[in-house]
């Protein structure tokens, strides 16, 4: 009788065990499946099941995520949305395992929305850190998660240089995880690069270290042509292509050997890599990727997606000739960045007016580019400088002077919010309205003069 009774227990446990587990698997499934209906429904009839959590060895280290985590994690905005909008801000502190907590995961998987978001609904979440004191930044750095990144260091009151128990700042989680796009951006918002970790380590150093070692997994033959391109060595380029190099690999910062020749400004390796049948036109910078605009220059721009046609007009710095060589190649000239700007864009703020004559020559639509936020090529030439540009697209492509943005800014606002006398004057000059006010009203005028 006691083995019966015993056994019927054991039954019991387990049965209730794999009904508790059907339970939780319904709300993550759910998130999964964006299932917003029965995501409602817990919110308004069981917000305990909120407090369920992932088990462990979960994988991609999600071991303890609550459902709010999970929803992050995945991206799952409206989801996100209607849980924040209707929880006690006590399950936004909640923490997995690995003690991360809604703010943190927003920082590693999700975007300035959902971290906006979670910061108004608890603000004080903003300073959160792990035991080991790592903090959103950091963990932003760590994911390369570079929008979040600049979001964090322009937002919030969180110092750029904040080290964690082992010594290392937001810029050595970058380098530590290889996220060379985040590594450039901290630079560029003023991150100390002479602070080491607690062993002494610079952040270039570490950054140095595992790109060589990336760059090192390349196969002899392929490190042999990136070694040509660099030393401009035109005999050992082609003989390292007959011995089957590949013409389309990546070197340790994710740049073609056609990106790498184009940076080097080699135009006798980029013509024997064009010469090249399979060669890869629409190869495409890391997303992501910041670059400085020239050698004397300490501004970073942001060129991630760039095909090698972008890249060439972006260091053209008045030379059109590798440029002409890929649009008689045929490259792609209607091709987007990650920020959707495209050859005739890229050409109006970094190029010239006979590569601008080049494009139109190929595309007359062209003329009326946008990016994704309706910035024209009017509008990149006078954030650029250039001036001759300027004078080309009003006085020989007719585009609207006048034309807004987004944020209602004209050719003119732009002129007067960046300082740039040269084109402001200018554009009086071909006829540009001084009246026309941005979405909150201010006129050139008004700052311009107050530059």
């Amino acid at each position: 009788m006691i083995k019966k009774i015993f056994i019927l227990f054991i039954i019991i446990i387990f049965s209730n065990l794999h009904a508790y587990d059907n339970y939780v698997n319904k709300i993550f499934n759910a998130i999964e499946d964006n299932d917003i209906n029965y995501i409602k429904y817990v919110l308004e009839n069981d917000i305990q099941s909120l407090k369920s959590r992932l088990p462990k060895d979960y994988e991609n280290n999600l071991e303890g995520a609550t459902p709010l985590l999970y929803a992050i994690y995945n991206d799952k905005k409206d989801i996100i949305k209607l849980f924040i909008d209707n929880i006690d801000t006590s399950y936004l502190k909640d923490r997995d395992d690995k003690n991360y907590n809604s703010i943190m995961y927003a920082a590693a998987f999700s975007d300035i929305d959902t971290l906006k978001l979670i910061a108004e609904k608890s603000p004080s979440l903003v300073n959160s850190e792990t035991e080991f004191r790592v903090n959103i930044l950091h963990i932003a750095s760590s994911h390369n998660n570079y929008e979040v990144i600049e979001y964090i260091c322009t937002n919030f009151n969180i110092d750029i240089n904040s080290r964690d128990i082992d010594g290392w700042t937001a810029l050595y989680h970058a380098a530590n995880s290889q996220s060379i796009e985040s590594y450039r951006l901290l630079i560029k918002l003023g991150a100390n690069s002479q602070i080491t970790d607690n062993n002494g380590m610079y952040p270039s150093t570490r950054l140095r270290e595992l790109v060589m070692m990336k760059y090192n997994e390349l196969s002899d033959i392929d490190r042999e042509l990136f070694e040509a391109i660099r030393d401009n060595d035109i005999k050992k380029l082609k003989k390292s292509i007959e011995n089957g190099a590949n013409i389309n690999a990546e070197d340790g910062y994710g740049l073609s050997a056609l990106h790498f020749a184009i940076r080097n400004k080699n135009i006798k390796a980029v013509d024997v890599l064009l010469d090249c049948d399979n060669i890869n036109l629409e190869a495409t910078l890391p997303n992501g990727y910041y670059t400085a605009l020239d050698n004397f220059s300490r501004e970073a721009v942001y060129i991630g997606g760039a095909t090698p046609l972008l890249y060439a007009i972006f260091k053209s710095n008045g030379d059109s000739r590798i440029v002409n060589r890929l649009i008689k190649k045929n490259a792609n000239i209607n091709t987007y960045d990650e920020e959707g700007w495209n050859s005739f864009l890229y050409a109006a703020a970094f190029g010239n007016v006979r590569i601008m004559n080049s494009l139109v020559d190929k595309n007359e639509n062209l003329i009326n580019s946008k990016t994704k936020k309706n910035v024209t090529a009017l509008h990149m030439a006078v954030v650029y400088d250039n001036i001759k540009v300027i004078s080309y697209l009003v006085k020989r492509l007719h585009v609207d002077i006048n034309a807004k943005d987004n944020d209602g800014w004209t050719a003119l606002y732009y002129a007067a919010a960046n300082n740039k006398a040269e084109a402001y004057n200018l554009l009086i000059e071909l006829g540009a309205d001084r009246e026309i006010a941005n979405n909150e009203g201010l006129k050139p005028d008004d700052i311009f003069f107050n530059n």
